[in-house]
């Protein structure tokens, strides 16, 4: 987006999540940095603004095909780069950090986002699969499916219960992933549905919003 140029959310069935991928936006006087997030709850409006030329935001939200959120919605939250809840470490086994954008755990809203590093490369993720749909969108390195390397801008969409696993390149990887409400994990053959809201809860902890109209400068 140009410098100056507004982008307006409104009111939509289910909410948008807008990630921002490059460059400066601004909320009400709240700068966000890349890797800053909006959750514009449906019933509600918001309005960006792009604070220099080229900047760029991802906006994930549910089709149609997903059930409407029961929740009451109309609000905006907004996470700054900041302020976004951070783990060094996943387990103690995996080189891997994470980060937790949008967690399921609103009143009003049930949007997910969260985002892995892989630090080691040719680390090998096994066959899993997720209740919900899902985006990865690839942020470093190389994810490696099958034969093929798919570098930074890779978006890969997974249907929900849809058995996949991965590899990283060998620098590593980093990836993003929306889903439109809360998550689950299930191992190839396992018995046990891991429930990814309290596993990310233990590691990162929960992102806490900024009120609307607060003002963070730099």
């Amino acid at each position: 987006m140009d410098s100056g140029a507004r982008l307006t959310f409104s009111a939509g069935r289910h909410g948008f999540l807008a990630y921002v991928w490059d460059g400066c936006f601004e909320r009400d006087g709240v700068r966000l940095e890349k890797s800053s997030v909006v959750i514009v709850e449906h019933g509600a409006t918001a309005t960006l603004v792009s604070k220099q030329d080229g900047a760029m935001l991802l906006v994930f939200n549910a089709t149609d095909e997903h059930a409407a959120s029961v929740r009451a919605g109309g609000h905006v939250h907004v996470l700054p780069a900041d302020h976004v809840p951070r783990a060094g470490r996943m387990e103690g086994q995996w080189n891997v950090e994470a980060a937790l954008f949008a967690d399921s755990d609103c009143d009003t809203c049930e949007l997910w986002l969260h985002q892995n590093d892989f630090k080691d490369p040719n680390f090998q993720v096994a066959l899993h699969s997720h209740n919900e749909d899902e985006i990865i969108v690839v942020t470093n390195g190389e994810i490696v499916l099958g034969q093929r390397h798919y570098g930074p801008g890779t978006v890969i969409f997974v249907a929900k219960d849809v058995l996949y696993g991965f590899r990283t390149g060998p620098s590593g990887m980093g990836f993003i992933n929306f889903r439109p409400s809360k998550p689950t994990y299930k191992e190839a053959g396992g018995m046990e549905m891991m429930d990814e809201q309290t596993i990310y809860h233990g590691w990162t902890g929960r992102p806490i919003y900024l009120p609307e109209n607060e003002e963070v400068r730099a």
